[in-house]
């Protein structure tokens, strides 16, 4: 199986911006992926703010409970106590309840700001009731109770803070780890775990020493050094704290009062120290409760400072994830604008690419069109464009001016300017070479056909334009020397039947012989021509009188009538010779036309004779030249119009065809029957434009009656000249398109006489027209030759008796005779019988008997305009058939 990428048809610029744009757009994915890299980098720097204070509020919190834890114990110990707790206020002198309440206040705070933080969970609310029962005036918890409840607070926030440390790690250290503010972020929660140490330091030298106060009798001296050894481990931890501003600055700085309370306690330490290994103090006896008040009013104050410190780096904290949500935010702007700064100058930088190219392909394209049109005067292009197309747009120049130089050698030769210089220029290679090879031939084609234009073929006489042309130049030269010019018309009588008998060959021959007789019977200077067919004109310069001419005719009639023999055969032919002399106002085509209807009145007036124009006829030319213009009016003007009659079928007696005639509404004189003004058009060329207009005619009827739901076959009459000499077959193709008519709806109806004109001619017409789906009628059958022949060898579909025959019937047993003659022959053949002219019931009912397919004539109908029949049709249709009586 084969796979074909189908490539849909786009322009050239289509294609470059489409293929640059795959770069591009790749690019932007990858633009668009950093861009949400860098976002989403942007959302974890806030999840980061909130990590970071959980992690913040976290610390503080679990450093005040390990504080509290051992203020917890003490309480609980000294609740214990004979004295109470009461008691040992009284006794140290310090408002140990005030420092509860203190310390009490800041884990309130904590614990508020570590909601707020993060979700505790029902655990952590119990370990908070259970605080809060240490703390009554009345409780008396044991070291274990103690212990378990503040252990399980260590555990639950140890690991939260685990986690958040964790992650806090990860984001700075992996996802953030490249950001300026990251490395300050890190330093920061360094400084806030060092800040819980020293808190929680604070709270676990309180604790130590408050056990150590309440029972020193109860601890043994390995415990006693173990808790001074934890009091100088958290000092020395303690004093490691140098590196945040913060601390140093609060409780640090030597300068500030907390440091000099600590440092004054370094020999309350020494002396704890001393204490505790039962060696009595340097400085003095100091009592224990000496010592531990020192001591618990210095941690009260050490743990309100501290909160500030957690404040301060809270704040320090937040700044510094702002700092980095800025400077994240803003890389990830620049980057945007990077990327759409990038994307816009490569889409510019492909447009104008594109344009430098699609610029002068364009103009190539529209040359190159031009050039397919025939377009070649259009002036050079010049180099356009990068160096191929430059190149490319050269050789369309050349390509140009190459074409430039063919059109006018063609202009030339056609023009028949044989010595024009276009005609000695060359063109390059080989096609100049075939150029070269084909002016030559064509100069000797030329020659050849303006002779033959001017000769005829088949007698070698001048033909019809050379014959017009002598003709001006003899009226041309009579007119000053004060002579006429003559024109004899000579047209061979019964010539058509050496054609119909013997064949053209043979009938071609005679005419050859005839024109030598004629060329015989003139004297030298005098021009003998083919008009064509069997007329001939003989131009005679110089003549002075019409007796002159008469004498010339009267020889050449003589001459004509010896006989022939071609073959073998003897043919007797006569001639009607008509002639005119000039005048002033003579023109070839008017004593043409003269001379012809001289010919038509001597054949009218029996044949071979010489008949001369004279003023009597010119009436006659007049009106006949006057009735052509009207016709031509009356066609332009839209005067001619179709009346329709049915055609029935002889035992239904219901429509089943018709046939259109036409007639002429002639302005101020009516409805004019074409008998009167048919025989002026078929003398002349109006006769196919007639025709023309019957026929689209006919075929619009037949579209519209289709419309309105009535399907009749219509039938139109055609001249022999229309299907010898004009397109008919064209003209009905176009008119069926035309209208969109169906073709077995028309139907053509000839003469015999007008077929047997051209037999093999009108032969292969109709034969084009049955074979588009037109029917075809032989009209009149019986009144012309009625040759056998004709029937076997045109394709027709029916045959129409001429109403010559039927008008006799049924009296006349000869005409009955006749038509069931013709209706056997027509059975015989295949062929449809359609009888004219019935006009009455016994006619009709005759025919009917005989076998006639249908019938036609007044008995059934007159013929009607075609919108009376369509109106008629489309009324009667809902019967189905249409009855006439």
């Amino acid at each position: 199986m084969t796979i074909r990428l189908r490539i849909p048809q786009r322009s050239l610029g289509f294609r470059l911006i489409a293929i640059a744009l795959l770069p591009i757009l790749f690019a932007g994915a990858l633009v668009t992926q950093h861009l949400r890299e860098g976002y989403a980098q942007v959302a974890r720097v806030g999840l980061l703010e909130g990590l970071s204070q959980e992690s913040l509020a976290g610390g503080r919190l679990q450093a005040l409970l390990e504080v509290e834890r051992g203020s917890v114990l003490g309480t609980s110990r000294a609740n214990a106590l004979p004295i109470g707790l009461a008691g040992l206020t009284e006794l140290l002198g310090i408002d140990i309840s005030g420092m509860q309440r203190d310390l009490d206040q800041l884990l309130m705070d904590a614990i508020a700001a570590y909601h707020q933080r993060s979700e505790t969970n029902q655990e952590f609310e119990l370990l908070l009731q259970r605080r809060q029962d240490f703390l009554a005036p009345d409780s008396k918890a044991t070291d274990q109770e103690v212990g378990e409840v503040y252990d399980r607070f260590s555990t639950i926030l140890g690991d939260r803070q685990q986690k958040l440390n964790s992650t806090i790690d990860e984001f700075t250290a992996v996802d953030l780890g490249k950001e300026s503010g990251s490395v300050e972020l890190r330093s920061r929660f360094a400084d806030a775990q060092q800040l819980n140490t020293l808190v929680t330091s604070v709270g676990t030298e309180t604790s130590i020493l408050i056990q150590y106060l309440i029972k020193p009798t109860s601890l043994t001296a390995d415990v006693k050094l173990s808790y001074a050894r934890a009091l100088i481990d958290e000092r020395a931890t303690a004093a490691q704290l140098t590196d945040y501003s913060v601390v140093q600055r609060t409780l640090l700085d030597p300068n500030s009062e907390t440091f000099k309370e600590w440092h004054a306690n370094q020999a309350l330490a020494t002396a704890l120290v001393g204490l505790a290994t039962e060696q009595p103090p340097d400085e003095g006896p100091l009592g224990p409760a000496r010592i531990v008040t020192r001591f618990s009013a210095s941690a009260a104050r050490w743990l309100r400072d501290a909160t500030d410190a957690f404040r301060e780096l809270s704040a320090s904290v937040s700044a510094a994830v702002d700092h980095l949500k800025i400077t994240t935010t803003q890389r990830s702007h620049t980057e945007l604008i990077q990327g759409l700064v990038v994307g816009l100058a490569s889409l510019v930088w492909v447009v104008l690419i594109s344009l430098s190219l699609i610029r002068p392909l364009r103009r190539l394209t529209k040359r190159a069109a031009r050039m397919r049109d025939g377009e070649f005067n259009d002036p050079p292009m010049g180099a356009i464009g990068p160096s191929e197309i430059a190149s490319l747009s050269k050789t369309f120049d050349q390509l140009n001016a190459n074409l430039q130089l063919v059109a006018r050698q063609s202009e030339a030769l056609g023009a028949g300017r044989l010595s024009d210089v276009a005609l000695r220029e060359h063109l390059p290679g080989r096609f100049g070479a075939s150029m070269r090879r084909s002016v030559d031939q064509a100069s000797a084609m030329t020659e050849r056909l303006a002779t033959q234009a001017r000769s005829d073929a088949m007698t070698g006489l001048p033909n019809r334009a050379a014959a017009l042309e002598r003709l001006q130049e003899a009226i041309d030269r009579t007119t000053r020397t004060g002579t006429f010019a003559a024109l004899l018309f000579c047209d061979l009588d019964g010539f058509k039947s050496v054609n119909d008998t013997y064949g053209h060959p043979v009938g071609d021959d005679v005419l050859r012989k005839v024109a030598a007789r004629l060329k015989q019977q003139v004297r030298a200077g005098e021009t003998v021509a083919r008009l064509g067919g069997d007329e001939f004109v003989v131009i005679i310069e110089g003549v002075r009188a019409g007796s002159e001419l008469m004498a010339v005719g009267e020889r050449i009639l003589r001459a004509i009538e010896v006989p022939i023999e071609v073959e073998g055969a003897r043919f007797h032919l006569s001639c009607s010779i008509g002639i005119t002399l000039s005048d002033a106002d003579s023109t070839p085509s008017l004593m043409l036309g003269q001379a012809d209807f001289a010919v038509y009145e001597a054949k009218r007036s029996g044949k071979a004779r010489v008949l001369c124009f004279d003023s009597s006829m010119q009436a006659a030319v007049d009106n006949r030249s006057a009735l052509e213009r009207e016709l031509r009016q009356a066609l332009d003007e839209g005067q001619f119009e179709l009346f329709i009659q049915p055609i029935v079928g002889s035992a239904s007696r219901v429509i089943d065809s018709a046939e259109a005639l036409l007639r002429w509404n002639r302005p101020g004189r009516g409805i004019v029957a074409p008998g009167d003004f048919i025989g002026i058009a078929e003398e002349s060329w109006l006769i196919v434009d007639i025709g023309k207009f019957v026929i689209d005619e006919a075929c619009r009827l037949l579209a519209s009656w289709q419309a309105e739901g009535v399907e009749v076959p219509l039938a139109v009459n055609v001249a022999g000249r229309h299907l010898v000499d004009g397109d008919l077959v064209g003209d009905v193709s176009r008119a069926l398109a035309r209208h969109g008519t169906p073709s077995h709806l028309l139907s053509i109806e000839l003469t015999e006489s007008q077929l047997v004109v051209d037999l093999p001619r009108g032969a292969a017409v109709l034969t084009e027209l049955r074979a588009m789906g037109v029917r075809v009628a032989l009209d009149d059958f019986g009144a012309g030759y009625s040759s056998l022949t004709y029937l076997r060898q045109l394709p027709i579909d029916t045959m129409k008796i001429d109403r010559s025959f039927v008008s006799e019937l049924p009296g006349n047993t000869q005409s009955g005779s006749i038509v069931a003659s013709l209706q056997q022959l027509a059975s015989s053949l295949h062929l449809d019988v359609i009888a004219e002219g019935v006009e009455t019931a016994e006619q009709a009912r005759f025919l009917s008997d005989l076998g006639c397919d249908h019938l036609q004539g007044y008995h059934f109908s007159r013929p009607m305009p075609a919108k009376d029949f369509g109106n008629w049709a489309t009324k009667d249709l809902a019967r189905e058939a249409i009855i006439i009586s």
